[in-house]
């Protein structure tokens, strides 16, 4: 994701920075912050020239309550969880190293605040990405014990271990074993398909329609079972009823997905089942405009002859005669708007239907014995055919993908059209057989099969009254052909056999019932007997099935507030500098049926959160970007279920850009949209089935922005806890404050104030405090590789080069000295980094290594050879990490990530 730039430095530093390892270097475990004498690095006797500890206006120091110290801390944890979160962010391709190095960076800040959630989903998500099977098992199951009813963590981790078994037995065992254990149905559903799966594999077909069935009775939202378990039986079925609930099941268990629904129309049109397919076409149509997909011909098709059948001709008629209508406003739309542009406007083309929709008009004229209504509609089709044929006849109009061979053939198809078309009104009869013979006679691209030409000169025999030789050349093809059927009800009716004419309508509409043929012939027949026509087998049936079949199905698919809801509600609406902003998301099943939620499924599982950021006043939401929420912790909700999430938005750079203006008033608050989609330029917009929901305002108030510069540093010098934490802050601001449009009369003369007072106090702050301060200067441009305050900084708090003491550092001032510590390989205190006890804090040396030592060989190529390692380490804050571009605002040379 591209960050914003209006914030500069201030907001990409520590985006930037390389990440910590996950071992607690020098302290056990169990220890989340050592005392404040463990944890004070070196001070000022391990520094050569450094200043004192205490300035002169040090006084006695007071002790920091538990309660306070722990705020504190998390303060600390929040930066390097942002740092080390957005880092991953700014990578364009991240590798294993990428992953490795946030995995073991969030696995340390989440032994420091272990209640922290979301801290735990972050350090799975990174451990996933990495590929690491082990650290993502342990972070899964930390995820578990903070969330025990995620059941989306939980079945990944059961797949994980079941997956890392060498047998198909031990594979059936453990499934077999988890599948007795009283977890989530929605996760033993998984479960038993998967066992299934690999059941058919192994050839146990009985085992594997056992466990099949099982995966699809445990869990309705399962689509893959539910079209797995339909399939099975749709190849082994043919009755109506089961077939169509088979299909509807399908439907049940992911209502939004088009292809289930349009299975379920397909079913239902083939059974004549037109009520209930012409309800199905209603939801297939908004979905597909959910989805920006526009309706094509074969659904208008379909639309219309189920309408027909249904609701009557004239409804059938009138809609159609809508779409011409709207089609001839669109033209005429474009034509203007040419005009307007000053173009030149389109041609101006006869206002014709596509031949297959004019047919079903054609149909219902020549049911109704209408024969100049129907010699209008065979005309207008072959019209139509022919604007298609010049298209085709056009190498340029055709396009590159039809060549002379393809467009010769389905010319010849437009010509057999215009025959039907005609032959289908009973006009031009002598234009048919002119036409038809040229065909015949046509090369090999063009001419006819046999049975085409026997049908149409069977047909053309019949409408002259030549039923003999109709009967003779239509006969042996009428059980395949509902063409050839069709003309020989007309030859019965040319001998006068009402009777006989109806019957062989009827077995055309019984055998076709979704044709345009079907639908004519089943209302000759009607007119004929004078009764109704037979329904065809299974008609009946199928529409009983889907007769009380989900009725919240209809608003469903047009109005996504029907069946879920989203909430968000702040945490609170009032916070300190150093409370975090949080929101609770809440979202609910509104249905009355289970649905699932995750990606694809009917309740999206990912919220986008759209700040809204004042700042004394001024709207700065341009400054900061969307955060994307995942909520997808269930399988499925069940029908008034809810998913609650607390959910932190400090790790973007809303939180950066609070963090940046501690001495100007904020409020915050966020629109979250549920079921969203991205445009050609990957901008978030609204999905047409999505919900939203905007939350109440966040208040923060100000540090005193009036405060003298003089008048923080003292408390840089003097003051512990979350005053100290709260001065580093109003430290950020001030230093950061032209990169946010505030004037400063003299930013030299602060930047040197403030930067003296951290230098003098660095060494003897306790741990958390230790690392705010190195991020701070960090953040705030004071170590800038060419910044003559970076090695004071990095000496007051960690020791020179060659006298740090790794043992003496704490956990979060370890991740500082890994974040901004070093930019060369040959860094001393890197090379003891490398060489440290712990494996892991060892591993982030090694990784972060490999990084500073490529960014080094790149400045060599750009400058034509490596700069010469100084005595003393003057390494800009640390590297981006192993595969990121340059910092935006970095100066040239400078390596990934530098701070400017």
């Amino acid at each position: 994701m591209k960050r914003a730039a209006t914030f500069g430095v201030t907001c990409i530093l520590l985006a930037a920075a390389p990440l910590a390892g996950q071992t607690n270097p020098g302290v056990s475990p169990a220890s989340a912050e050592p005392p404040a004498a463990a944890t004070g690095g070196t001070g000022a006797t391990g520094v050569t020239g450094a200043p004192s500890a205490t300035g002169p206006e040090a006084g006695p120091r007071r002790a920091v309550p538990a309660a306070e110290a722990s705020r504190v801390r998390q303060a600390a944890v929040d930066a390097f969880t942002r740092a080390s979160v957005t880092r991953l962010r700014n990578v364009p391709d991240p590798k294993i190293d990428d992953y490795r190095l946030a995995g073991l960076s969030l696995a340390l800040l989440r032994r420091l605040s272990p209640t922290d959630e979301q801290l735990a989903r972050d350090e799975l998500a990174a451990w996933t990405s990495a590929g690491d099977a082990a650290r993502t098992d342990a972070a899964a199951s930390a995820v578990l014990r903070l969330a025990p009813r995620d059941s989306v963590v939980l079945l990944r981790m059961l797949l994980s271990r079941i997956g890392r078994l060498q047998t198909a037995d031990a594979r059936l065992a453990e499934y077999e074993r988890l599948l007795k254990l009283d977890v989530d149905p929605a996760v033993k559903s998984r479960l038993a398909l998967d066992a299934a799966l690999l059941l058919r594999d192994s050839g146990d077909d009985r085992g594997f329609l056992d466990r099949l069935t099982l995966a699809a009775t445990l869990d309705v939202t399962n689509k893959e079972a539910a079209a797995l378990f339909a399939a099975y039986y749709l190849e082994r079925s043919t009755d109506a009823r089961e077939r169509t609930e088979l299909l509807a099941n399908v439907v049940l268990a992911d209502p939004l997905d088009a292809a289930a629904v349009d299975n379920l129309t397909r079913e239902l049109m083939r059974r004549g089942a037109f009520t209930a397919a012409r309800r199905m076409l209603e939801r297939l149509r908004d979905l597909r405009l959910a989805q920006g997909q526009q309706a094509d011909q074969e659904y208008f098709e379909d639309f219309y002859i189920a309408t027909w059948n249904a609701r009557g001709a004239d409804r059938a008629l009138e809609l159609i005669q809508q779409l011409q209508d709207q089609q001839a406003r669109s033209a005429m739309r474009e034509r203007d708007m040419a005009k307007e542009r000053g173009d030149r406007p389109p041609p101006d083309r006869p206002n014709l239907l596509a031949a297959a929709i004019e047919f079903i008009r054609m149909g219902v004229h020549v049911s109704r014995g209408d024969s100049a209504k129907a010699a209008r509609s065979a005309a207008d089709a072959v019209a139509f055919n022919k604007l298609v044929e010049e298209v085709l006849k056009d190498p340029k109009q055709r396009g590159e993908t039809v060549d002379d061979a393809e467009a010769t053939r389905r010319i010849a198809e437009l010509k057999a059209e215009d025959i039907f078309a005609r032959l289908f009104a009973g006009v031009e009869l002598d234009a048919v057989e002119a036409d038809l013979r040229a065909l015949e006679d046509g090369g090999a691209e063009t001419t006819l099969g046999r049975s085409a030409s026997d049908r149409f000169h069977g047909w053309l025999a019949a409408h002259r009254g030549e039923t003999a030789k109709a009967e003779e050349l239509l006969a042996p093809l009428a059980e395949s052909d509902p063409q050839a059927g069709f003309a020989l009800g007309l030859a019965a009716e040319k001998r006068e056999n009402p009777a006989l004419a109806a019957e062989r309508y009827e077995k055309v509409w019984l055998a076709h019932p979704a044709t345009v043929l079907g639908s004519t012939a089943r209302a000759l027949a009607a007119r004929l007997k004078g009764a109704e026509a037979r329904r065809p087998e299974g008609a009946e049936a199928a529409e009983a099935a889907l007769a009380g079949f989900a009725p919240w199905l209809d608003r469903m698919t047009s109005d996504p507030r029907s069946f879920m809801r989203l909430e968000i509600e702040p945490v609170a609406t009032n916070v300190g500098l150093l409370d975090r902003v949080e929101f609770r998301v809440r979202v609910r099943n509104l249905s009355r049926a289970p649905l699932g939620l995750g990606t694809r499924r009917p309740i999206p599982g990912l919220v986008l959160m759209s700040p809204g950021l004042y700042l004394d006043g001024t709207d700065r939401s341009g400054t900061v970007q969307p955060e994307v929420v995942d909520l997808q912790r269930r399988l499925r909700l069940l029908p008034d279920e809810e998913i609650v999430a607390t959910i932190w938005i400090g790790k973007g750079l809303t939180g950066t850009a609070l963090d940046a203006s501690a001495t100007q008033r904020a409020t915050v608050r966020f629109r979250g949209l549920l079921g969203f989609q991205t445009d050609s330029n990957r901008r978030f917009q609204p999905g047409a089935l999505g919900v939203e929901a905007t939350s109440d305002i966040v208040t923060r108030a100000p540090a005193d922005p009036r405060l003298p510069v003089e008048a923080i540093a003292a408390r840089l010098r003097n003051d512990q806890g979350e005053a100290f934490a709260e001065a580093l802050l109003m430290t950020s601001a001030r230093l950061t404050a032209r990169l946010r449009g505030v004037t400063v009369a003299n930013p030299e003369q602060e930047r040197t104030v403030l930067g003296a007072a951290m230098i003098e106090r660095a060494g003897s702050l306790p741990d958390a405090e230790k690392a705010l301060t190195v991020a701070i200067a960090a953040r705030s441009g004071l170590m800038n590789r060419d910044s003559d305050l970076r090695e004071k900084i990095l000496d007051a708090a960690f020791g020179g080069p060659d006298a740090i003491d790794l043992a003496g550092i704490g956990p979060l001032s370890t991740l500082a000295l890994l974040y901004f510590g070093f930019d060369r390989p040959d860094d001393p205190r890197l090379e003891a980094m490398l060489k440290h006890p712990d494996a892991d804090t060892a591993e982030c040396a090694a990784i972060i290594h490999r990084a500073v030592t490529a960014t080094a060989a790149a400045r060599a190529a750009e400058g034509g050879s490596a700069p010469a390692a100084p005595a003393r380490s003057r390494g800009a804050a640390g590297p981006a990490g192993p595969t990121s571009p340059p910092a935006p605002g970095a100066s040239p040379g400078a390596a990934p990530g530098t701070p400017r």
